[in-house]
């Protein structure tokens, strides 16, 4: 599952060392855990900085305004 595709939206991830992204078993990180999971840890800065200016840059859509009957 995840976001919707949006040029909006970047997913940072980085597998279990020495896994193949492609048959990486899910291992969900504990949102409640006393300790940051090693996967988030590994996202450095400079490609955090590298996503958020892609975002920026990216053309942005104006969401659909609804239509109502006159």
């Amino acid at each position: 599952m995840g976001p919707a595709p949006s040029p909006a939206h970047r997913a940072l991830w980085h597998p279990d060392t020495g896994t193949d992204p492609a048959t990486a078993p899910v291992r969900p990180g504990d949102p409640h855990g006393d300790h940051p999971d090693a996967r988030l840890l590994r996202i450095g800065t400079d490609e955090a900085r590298t996503a958020i200016e892609e975002v920026l840059a990216a053309p942005t859509r104006q969401p659909a305004r609804p239509t109502h009957p006159t």
